[in-house]
């Protein structure tokens, strides 16, 4: 029979632990300074009596319990009536000395307090204990064996009264510990670390559970907050299966585009449109979402640079009326902070309006405004993976933005490798023509589809934005130095195709002009071979096709 649960109330935490503390057992919640122990545990016992109908005990070991109720007030949480009720007892253990552990006859035993706690938990039919903080208590015992004796006895009290028990300490050398191997294997079922670390002028706390016997958690640390409703963890949303793929395609809505991509993207791809800045990604983005709400679909747009405000100003600019599209419904509009964004909280809050609105297309610009958010380059990518497994597991076709720093020159797609994870890349660049600064696109790569391999020139319009034809006969567009090449070459090629298959040459010719000499020699003996020119002549073609791109 599996072990029951006493869920702890506190969002997120319980998923890490698939439910919540296994009934009945005692659990060390340990932290430095600031990192939110009482917190928590106040939350465990408000939520025990509030949301789970559980009466609880809370020993305050250091503050008075006056001080402790007035400090979380501001959470809502209104312990003072709670004991009214008679749900709720505090034991303020504050002023008392404990000096023997066995003793019960006296102010000064410890079996004296634990016969109170017992008391307590008897007199209201308690089912959850906090005792806050333990090591303020057991700090009286000279030596650590005492320690151990100690908390053994505090456990098998709780433990043989059906309470499930929350123990608070500073950090493991306050029980005279020097690690927490020495606590896990005397005593205590499971051990909670909660921590706190500095990182770009900003502190971050974490939650993380060590030990929990024989039971199966999410291990490693998780982002965690104080928030004005109390604490909320951030575990890792697990890795969804990929739903049926299909080959069905996804269009734009920008015509051209959709040419370039062979009909569009396939459904439930993610494209990365990765360009310099003032290229035009966010409008791309919006005729995406545009086309969505043309067709029915519910879209989601998620800004990490613009105000909505901005974003709708900017986007009224190619004739699409975004926030109408979100007064009715169709569009879901979500600005993010980069500032004290939590990559793990983002993700929950996703799926969570994922699940609500059934969405069908999401654009994320740009990802690269969140990227200081993540410890590394693995935590980024990892994060990429299971957001985009995410929106494929729910039959969501996408687009995300990545800023390419270059204007011009060399430049790289991301920098921070994570190109491979998706399934199709666009890049958008400047070009500078005959003194004039234009814009490029091509389609890199396509995964399970092939694609158009030219480089065409658009154009932002206040009808949208226009894909033009490729760019003649020149190189060096996508480094931003577009120069002619081979205007000679290209006559000398579309005469030669005149000259020896008349009109049907030049029309090939417009296919061909870009290709690469072998594709061309092929093309040639497939003529000879389809008997539309004989061997000599096609001989001879390929004999001044060989001298004219050598």
């Amino acid at each position: 029979m599996p072990i029951q649960k006493t869920r702890t109330g506190i969002s997120g935490f319980d998923d890490i632990l698939f439910g919540g503390f296994p009934e009945g057992w005692t659990v060390l919640l340990s932290g430095s300074s600031g990192t939110g122990k009482t917190i928590f545990a106040i939350q465990y016992l408000y939520n025990g009596i509030t949301k789970f109908n559980e009466n609880s005990v809370f020993v305050a070991c250091e503050e008075s319990s006056a001080k402790i109720k007035r400090a979380v007030e501001d959470f809502g949480w209104d312990l003072n009536a709670l004991e009214d009720e008679g749900k709720l007892i505090f034991i303020d253990a504050a002023n008392k000395w404990i000096t023997d552990l066995g003793d019960s006859s006296t102010e000064f035993g410890l079996g004296t307090l634990l016969r109170e706690i017992e008391n307590a938990v008897k007199k209201i039919g308690a089912k959850r204990v906090v005792i806050d903080p333990a090591s303020t208590l057991l700090l009286q015992f000279e030596r650590s064996v005492a320690v151990r004796r100690a908390l053994h006895k505090i456990a098998s009290c709780l433990e043989n009264s059906g309470c499930t028990t929350v123990i608070t300490v500073e950090r493991p050398e306050a029980l005279g510990m020097t690690t927490w191997k020495n606590v896990e294997d005397f005593v205590l079922d499971g051990v909670v670390i909660l921590s706190s670390k500095e990182k770009d002028g900003k502190r971050m706390k974490n939650v993380e559970v060590m030990k929990m016997r024989g039971e199966y958690f999410l291990s490693g640390k998780h982002p965690m907050k104080i928030t004005k409703n109390g604490i909320a963890a951030f575990p890792m949303p697990h890795h969804e299966p990929y739903g049926v793929i299909s080959k069905e395609r996804v269009i734009s809505g920008i015509a051209g585009l959709d040419e370039m991509m062979h009909g569009g993207a396939l459904s439930t791809d993610c494209t990365l449109i990765a360009g310099s800045t003032g290229t035009g990604k966010t409008l791309f983005c919006a005729e995406f979402i545009h086309e969505g709400v043309k067709r029915g679909e519910n879209c989601l747009f998620i800004s990490f640079e613009e105000s909505p405000a901005v974003l709708e100003r900017n986007i009224a600019g190619i004739g699409f009326d975004i926030k109408k599209a979100e007064t009715e419904g169709k569009v879901t509009l979500l600005h993010e902070s980069a500032i004290d964004f939590v990559p793990e909280e983002f993700l929950l809050k996703i799926k969570k309006l994922i699940d609500e609105k059934k969405f069908k297309r999401i654009i994320i610009d740009s990802v690269t405004a969140y990227y200081p958010a993540f410890h590394d380059a693995t935590h980024y990518r990892d994060h990429l993976v299971v957001l985009l497994g995410l929106f494929k597991s729910n039959d969501i076709t996408s687009i995300i933005t990545s800023e390419m720093p270059e204007l011009f020159g060399s430049f790289k797609v991301t920098n921070s490798g994570t190109s491979f994870i998706v399934d199709n890349i666009i890049i958008l660049r400047y070009a500078e023509i005959a003194s004039e600064m234009r814009k490029a696109i091509s389609v890199l790569k396509m995964r399970g589809s092939d694609h158009e391999k030219g480089i065409r020139e658009f154009a932002i319009t206040s009808n949208g934005i226009k894909i033009e034809k490729k760019f003649e006969a020149m190189e060096g567009v996508l480094s931003g130095s577009a120069r002619k090449i081979g205007k000679t070459t290209v006559e000398k090629l579309k005469t030669e195709f005149s000259r020896t298959l008349g009109p049907m040459g030049l029309e090939d010719f417009e296919d061909l002009k870009e290709s690469p000499k072998k594709d061309i020699i092929k093309y040639i003996d497939t003529l000879i071979k389809d008997k539309i020119l004989n061997k000599e002549d096609g001989e001879k073609f390929k004999e001044r096709i060989n001298i004219i791109l050598n």
